[in-house]
């Protein structure tokens, strides 16, 4: 690609320099050959919608374009007083063709001090499409200093917004405006507010990714946006091998429960039980402590192996809580029941 470019540089200077000895009239010289350096800047502008690398639609726009218009700028000057030398200074139209070359040097200033690094990006498919309409991106767009997001959603603003630390971060009603000394390498963020974690990525592209996770007071998490789009395949790979690893210890623990299913009863009439329910639900009931506790995890926390702690859903906010066994024969001992002895039934 920077070949190319470099060839369409080339190209306008090497045609300027024809047409400074070819074309007898000073006027249509300048003609043509601004008229050359428009087109080419259009032809550029047009193919940065299909570069298929952000990276190189960057350093097009930062470096190769406001060089070309130097050069542009530059190849026009002198060829105008080479041409102007060539015609004689002597002419009636000397002063016409002067200015004419001046006129043409300001818009080629111009056209070198606009900002060319601009890069726009009008999503074609947003979070909305995939059942997020709280907030979603709308275009993202890419200076030399800042990218600018704009939203949209149901939400009115971003009061109480937190993003994410290591981004400079102003909101400007529907805008997120993010200062960086080089925002083409912001391709992602992350948005909360209250119970919602918004994950942004893709920024650079006609299509980006969201996920919303929402939690809930029991301490759930409901995941909303289109996961496969917005993994990559190593990071699903990773959830898959997680999810079996979560899957295999979870059934572990449930055979180590399973082991203490029955009834203990101490010598004073309580009980100690730990018995699946019809649901197929474990649980765990200990005379004037718990009744019917479900059950979450369990660990063997001695050497002997006859140690184990397990934890019981303490029934608010997903959190849990240690229940403490000890079975020496048909003997067990709890930390909720101080000394009382227990025996199987």
């Amino acid at each position: 690609m920077f070949i190319l470019y470099a060839f369409f540089t080339f190209a306008m200077v090497v045609i300027g320099v024809f047409l400074a000895y070819k074309e007898p009239n000073m006027f249509k010289f300048l003609a043509k050959y601004f008229l050359g350096v428009i087109a080419l800047f259009a032809i550029e502008f047009a193919t940065l919608y299909i570069i298929p690398d952000f990276h190189v639609a960057a350093f097009l726009l930062q470096f190769i374009m406001p060089l070309q218009a130097f050069v542009f700028q530059a190849a026009a000057i002198i060829l105008s007083i080479l041409k102007v030398i060539k015609i004689g200074l002597c002419t009636k139209n000397t002063v016409i063709k002067v200015l004419a070359v001046i006129a043409v040097s300001i818009v080629l200033v111009l056209i070198t001090k606009m900002d060319y690094s601009k890069k726009t990006y009008n999503y074609r498919e947003t979070g909305k499409d995939d059942g997020i309409t709280t907030f979603y991106l709308v275009k993202s767009e890419y200076y030399r200093d800042k990218l600018v997001l704009t939203w949209d959603g149901e939400w009115e603003d971003l009061e109480y917004c937190q993003f994410d630390d290591n981004l400079d971060v102003t909101v400007d009603g529907h805008k997120i405006i993010i200062k960086a000394d080089n925002p083409y390498n912001i391709t992602s963020f992350t948005m909360r507010k209250s119970d919602c974690l918004f994950e942004f990525r893709y920024l650079n592209g006609r299509s980006y990714a969201e996920i919303l996770t929402v939690y809930d007071t029991a301490g759930g998490e409901h995941v909303i946006g289109n996961t496969n789009r917005f993994y990559t395949q190593e990071e699903k790979e990773e959830q898959r091998e997680m999810a079996l690893s979560i899957k295999d210890k979870k059934e572990r623990e449930q055979k180590l429960f399973d082991t203490l299913l029955g009834t203990w009863k101490s010598d004073d009439g309580e009980v100690v039980e730990f018995f699946i329910d019809e649901e197929g639900i474990r649980r765990v009931t200990v005379t004037d402590v718990m009744v019917e506790q479900r059950y979450d995890s369990i660990s063997e926390s001695g050497s002997s192996g006859y140690d184990y702690d397990v934890y019981l859903d303490a029934g608010t906010c997903g959190m849990t809580f240690r229940f403490e066994i000890n079975i020496d024969g048909d003997e067990l001992t709890t930390n909720l029941t101080d000394d009382t002895v227990f025996y199987e039934q």
